[in-house]
């Protein structure tokens, strides 16, 4: 094996650091892991991968952890992420953070005594600017159209052709890789390889994500077109036994049948039902009660109202 992988599973918990290490260096030694840092000694070199908690006050063990490292009179390297920031010109956008938290982390830089490697390249190194795509569209319901083409738009400028760009990233790690096994001391060629693979697998999981969602959309239209077929009538017999399948005959087929089923029906009602009611009052009582009262029976029977 030409490489040697190094993490920190700490406690059975998945690991969420990894440094790849080429065995043609000298071999590695590993000084110090936990949740957040990984420490090896290579040929007199400190190298420390950082991956900080999202928490301001879990960082607090981070720093305390890099503390001993300062007074080992040792070359000594820091990389990876910090999850903060030391100056407010680091950060555009978004929530300010806070101030315990750059106070903390610049408190860990000066005691140990770091100083920031030269910058090259993009000022900015990460931006959340799906959100921001989002914020700017979704300004109106009614406006979803717009939304699409803005997301269409920096999906394209952002991953473009994702199995393309999959298939050129790994085209470059292979090159970088030929390239640094021809020269293994050459600290420029190893840069390159492992630039290459990082880019590499950020192709993969964009070209991996983009497969997920496929699949979905897929699984989703699926199940509709599954539903809307068991929904169907393929066919129908009538009532002449006759086996339809046309689908404007099996319409035209239902419609006249239930309109038959519930259309207005002649109702027919013997005399000889009312032979079998009871007689309750009699005819003198039956006249009483159909008589319209006179107008001096009207008032006398207000006038007795309470």
């Amino acid at each position: 094996m030409r490489h040697k992988i190094i993490h920190n599973i700490v406690d059975g918990r998945k690991a969420n650091l990894w440094i790849f290490w080429n065995n043609s260096i000298n071999a590695s030694i590993v000084i110090h892991s936990s949740r957040q840092s990984i420490t090896v000694e290579v040929g007199g070199v400190l190298v420390t991968g950082v991956h900080a908690d999202v928490l301001c006050i879990n960082r607090r063990d981070l720093w305390a952890e890099l503390a001993p490292f300062s007074t080992s009179n040792k070359p000594w390297i820091i990389l990876g992420d910090f999850n903060t920031i030391s100056s407010l010109d680091e950060k555009k956008g978004g929530r300010v953070p806070l101030n315990s938290s750059v106070a903390k982390f610049n408190e860990c830089i000066d005691n140990c005594e770091l100083l920031h490697a030269a910058k090259t390249g993009l000022q900015i190194s990460w931006s959340n600017g799906f959100l921001q795509v989002l914020i700017d569209a979704w300004i109106f319901m009614s406006k979803l159209k717009h939304l699409k083409s803005i997301l269409k738009k920096w999906n394209w400028e952002i991953f473009g052709n994702v199995q393309v760009t999959l298939s050129e990233a790994e085209k470059k790690v292979t090159e970088t890789n030929i390239l640094f096994d021809a020269d293994p001391q050459n600290l420029e060629l190893l840069n390159d390889y492992v630039t290459a693979r990082g880019v590499r697998d950020i192709a993969a999981q964009n070209y991996h994500t983009m497969l997920c969602q496929k699949a979905r959309i897929n699984w989703f239209h699926t199940s509709i077109r599954l539903r809307q077929t068991r929904n169907a009538i393929a066919e129908l017999e009538d009532a002449s036994g006759t086996l339809i399948t046309n689908k404007n005959e099996i319409a035209s087929n239902l419609i006249s049948y239930f309109s038959d089923k519930f259309k207005e029906q002649p109702v027919e009602i013997s005399d000889t039902i009312l032979n079998a009611t009871p007689q309750v009052i009699n005819d003198d009582d039956n006249a009483l009660l159909e008589c319209i009262p006179s107008g001096e029976e009207i008032k006398n029977a207000v006038f007795e109202l309470n």
